[in-house]
């Protein structure tokens, strides 16, 4: 007896096929190598965009102090007889220890140890920023042919100078910062 149309199923007269198994591959990264194992106990979390931002921005923030710390010693080294010097040398003292305090406490930071040093940078770089409005406007003559001219260039440099501190300072301090620095130190 023939069977009919579609009565004996698509494979009929055909051994039955199996696709070969291959074994389950691990995850990979991009870049290709798998991602290493946390170690027993430790939850591994990604380093939040933030702290890169504040870091680099205390980089930068400790780029423009140096220039401007080599800008404060030609100063200083200018006004040695007439008093000054004290001033603005001190000045230069404090822009150098808050340089070094923000290179410190940004690699700190990066590394997930501490966000106080930054911090303490940070706060120093702002007293640094209205200690040079004080003085600017407690200095009479500070440019004899344009005095006005002169002290507003310094305010404007300082206003800009503190921008970036308050964003490093702001961002170093976010909770997700927090969560990732205590992941980072094994408390959850």
């Amino acid at each position: 007896m023939t069977q009919g149309w579609g009565q004996g199923g698509p494979n009929e007269g055909f051994p039955a096929y199996q696709q070969p198994m291959y074994p389950q591959q691990p995850y990979q990264q991009f870049g290709g190598l798998p991602m290493a194992p946390a170690e027993a106990g430790r939850v591994y979390m990604a380093r939040p965009g933030v702290v890169v931002s504040a870091a680099v921005l205390a980089f930068v923030q400790a780029g423009l102090t140096a220039v401007s710390t080599l800008g404060v010693v030609g100063i200083s080294s200018e006004n040695m007889r007439d008093g000054t010097f004290e001033v603005v040398g001190g000045l230069a003292l404090v822009q150098f220890l808050g340089l070094l305090a923000l290179i410190f406490g940004a690699v700190m930071l990066l590394q997930g140890k501490d966000r106080v040093t930054l911090t303490i940078a940070n706060i120093v770089q702002l007293g640094l920023c209205v200690t040079y409005i004080a003085l600017i406007t407690a200095f009479p003559n500070v440019d004899p042919e344009d005095p006005d001219g002169a002290r507003a260039a310094v305010i404007v440099f300082a206003i800009f100078f503190a921008i970036m501190p308050i964003i490093s300072l702001a961002q170093s301090w976010v909770s997700s910062v927090g969560r990732w620095m205590n992941a980072q130190r094994g408390h959850y």
